[in-house]
This record gives C-alpha cells, sequence and structure tokens, in this order.
C-alpha cells in the first residue's frame, strides 16, 4: 500500500498546477455528493418505508431504474451541446429545490411524495458523480485519470462515512428536517467546487466505436455474456439482500426518527467497510492473489455470511447487508474493471455498454419487479441461494476466458 502511495505521489508531482487544481476540486466534489448522499438516503428511505412499508420497496425501485434510464439518456444526450458544467449545476440546483420540495410535501401530510422523494436520491447521486468522473477524463491525461480511481473511490467511501455520522449524532436533536436541509447543502457546496475546475476541456477523447455495441463485441460474445451475467446476479444478490433488510428493519425500528439514526448509523459502516478495504484489503489481494480467485471467493463471502443470517435477525441480516454492500462498493467493482483489461478499445467500448450501462440496471430492474410479485422471506432467501450458486458457477468459465485474452495479449 505505502509503495502505491509513494508511485501515486510521484506521478501527481509530474503535472502542472493547472491539472492539481482540476484533480482537488473534483476529488472535494466527488467527497462532498457523497457526504450529502447518506443524509438524503436515510431521510428518503425511512420517510417511504414509514409512510408506505418495506414491501412497497421493490416497486419503488422499478421506477427509479426507469427514472435513471431516462435521465441518463438525456445527459448523453444534451452533454453535446451544453457545456457539463452547466449541466452539472443545473442538476444540483433542481435536487435542492425537487428533494426539499417533497419533504415539505410529505411534512404537510401528503405522503404520496415520499415516491418522488425516494426515487430521485437514487437518481442525484448516479447523474452527478457520471458527471464529475466524466470531467476528470477531459481534463486530466488519461494514464493521471487511471490512477486517481482508486484514491478518489477512497475519498468518497470517507465522505459516506462522515456522512452517515452526521444523520446518526444529529438527527434526535435537528429532526429528518435538520438532516434533508443539511444534505441540499452540502449537494450546493458540490455544485460551487464543481464549478472551480477548468470550463475549457483540456484533453479530449475520441473513445467511441464506429460500430454498435453488439458489433464490437462480436468475437468475445461469451465472454461479454459472463460478464454480464454476474453483473446482472450481483445486482439480484445486493436488492434481495436489501428487501430482506427493509422487511427486518421495519419490524425491528418503528420510529421514523429512529429509522433514519439507525440507516445513518448502516450507511457509515457501509462506507467504511468499503473505505479499509480499499485502501488495505484490495492492494494486498491484487498483489498476491490471483483476479481468478478474488472473482471466486466474493459469492463464496456472499454465500457465509447469507447462510450466517439464517435465524439471526434483524442485526444479522443488517451485518450481512453491509458485508455485502461494503464489497461490491470496492473489491468487486475494482475486479471486474479488471476483466476489461484484455480487451481492444471497441471491445471494451461495447462490453462496458452492454455491461454496466445496460445490464447493470437491467439486472436491478427485472429482480424488483420479480420482488412486487414474491415477496416471502423464505422464497427471498431461496433467490439469494440461487443467485449466488448461479454467480459461482459463472465466474469458473468467464476466470479461463480471461486468462487466454490475457496470454494473448502478451
Amino acid at each position: 500500500m505505502l509503495k502505491n502511495l509513494i508511485d501515486i505521489k510521484h506521478q501527481l508531482s509530474e503535472v502542472d498546477q493547472s491539472t492539481k487544481k482540476n484533480i482537488f476540486f473534483l476529488g472535494l466534489a466527488v467527497f462532498l455528493v457523497l457526504l450529502s448522499y447518506p443524509l438524503i438516503r436515510s431521510s428518503s428511505t425511512a420517510i417511504f418505508l414509514q409512510s408506505f412499508g418495506a414491501k412497497s420497496s421493490p416497486l419503488v425501485w422499478v421506477w427509479s431504474v426507469l427514472a435513471l434510464s431516462i435521465l441518463v439518456s438525456f445527459y448523453n444526450h444534451f452533454q453535446l451541446k451544453w457545456r457539463i458544467h452547466i449541466l452539472y449545476a443545473g442538476t444540483g440546483i433542481f435536487s435542492i429545490a425537487f428533494i426539499l420540495f417533497c419533504f415539505s410535501m410529505v411534512q404537510a401530510g401528503n405522503s404520496f411524495f415520499a415516491w418522488p422523494f425516494y426515487i430521485w436520491k437514487e437518481v442525484y447521486i448516479v447523474v452527478m458523480l457520471h458527471m464529475v468522473y466524466g470531467l476528470l477524463n477531459t481534463l486530466v491525461d488519461i494514464k493521471i485519470a487511471k490512477i486517481l480511481y482508486g484514491p478518489l473511490g477512497a475519498i468518497g467511501s470517507l465522505g459516506g462515512v462522515f456522512g452517515g455520522l452526521l444523520t446518526s449524532q444529529f438527527t434526535s436533536t435537528y429532526g429528518l428536517s435538520g438532516i434533508t436541509i443539511a444534505g441540499a447543502v452540502i449537494i450546493l457546496l458540490s455544485v460551487f467546487s464543481y464549478l472551480m475546475a477548468e470550463k475549457t476541456e483540456i484533453k479530449k477523447t475520441n473513445e467511441k466505436s464506429d460500430v454498435s455495441p453488439l458489433a464490437s463485441v462480436s468475437q468475445i460474445k461469451t465472454y461479454t455474456a459472463l460478464m454480464a451475467a454476474i453483473v446482472i446476479l450481483s445486482q439480484f444478490v445486493i436488492n434481495l439482500a436489501n428487501f430482506k433488510f427493509n422487511v427486518l428493519f421495519e419490524l425491528a425500528v418503528p420510529d421514523q426518527v429512529t429509522k433514519t439514526e439507525q440507516l445513518g448509523r448502516l450507511y457509515t459502516w457501509i462506507n467504511l467497510i468499503a473505505f479499509m478495504l480499499q485502501i488495505i484489503v484490495l492492494p494486498f489481494l491484487l498483489r498476491f492473489v490471483s483476479l481468478r480467485r478474488i472473482h471466486l471467493l466474493i459469492p463464496i463471502i456472499y454465500l457465509a455470511t447469507q447462510m450466517w443470517t439464517l435465524g439471526g435477525g434483524a442485526l444479522a441480516v443488517a451485518s450481512m447487508f453491509m458485508v455485502l454492500k461494503g464489497t461490491d462498493y470496492s473489491i468487486f467493482a475494482v475486479s471486474k474493471e479488471l476483466l476489461y483489461f484484455p480487451l481492444t478499445n471497441k471491445q471494451k467500448y461495447g462490453a462496458k455498454y452492454i455491461v454496466d450501462m445496460f445490464c447493470y440496471r437491467f439486472g436491478k430492474g427485472i429482480i424488483s419487479f420479480i420482488m412486487i410479485y414474491v415477496q416471502a422471506l423464505f422464497w427471498i432467501d431461496a433467490l439469494l441461494y440461487a443467485s449466488l450458486i448461479l454467480w459461482l458457477v459463472a465466474v469458473i468459465p468467464l476466470t479461463k476466458i480471461h486468462t487466454l485474452l490475457t496470454k494473448d495479449q502478451k
């Protein structure tokens, strides 16, 4: 880990002052937007669970996936016409106004607005982070951008840790209104930080393929299909676990303010686990453990934590959910990215579009739709086990093909 930090410091020392400024302000924007998220997320989730119950979670997740898909398409279209700084500022200001409007309507007794409040908290975080990393890729050299992804992920996790701590410590004092307003103010600060980065793009990348995503992966169809399978199955597992947690959490914590506090503690631990995995465990794994074993290890760990929850109640399920989300944010995210390394630029474009853009949302959408109709915890557990076993099975041929592609590349 120390060697990695020294290497990063050496490479960053060679960049000019303008690039360092861009890195600082975009890093601060990542920290701030992820600092805001536990406050908004805890408030909106507690309100939704209190108003409509855990069994309505799958339906609101389906609407969240649809809203996010529409918004991402909108941004992909308009970022070619409008300056990305305007889009980011507009998104931030709209998010603040919309979040506060929905919250005030709920407080006035109109519980319907718990739905758009919950949906938008799922949307704004993805869109704003997407624009931060998009601007980073155009303002700094691609080699510098690549070495920054890990540290920026750790900075974001720290933002999540502090956001969770703020939520858990101050909800009882300032109420949900204070927590929600604080989250909105932090979003505004992230806008100011983003606007401090260069307004003119320094580096232009022209990596868009001239062929369709499907055509670009014609020579690696099986490999892409297996990557898509593990991403879809990972979304099955995460969302099944989330639903199971919501059901038991609703029963264990009846009060709305207490719900918000406890959710803040949950998100603190999730982000703390992700942070520790990123800075301590992940560098060790990447250096001493093969990628094949890492990918096998992830569903095995998930299986072990799921088995541990049997008969363990809400606390055991919460612990399982923390491990799943913390690992998903760190080890799984990085190990998945490494699967793209042996591919050509055109193949990466197609595979990333299919796997990250389509299958990620498709996986969450389809399992959420299933859970609208299948809500008994027995069947949720059965689906969890089935998904984990299928994931483990899919990893074996996937990593074999990865090994062959890596050898061919050499």
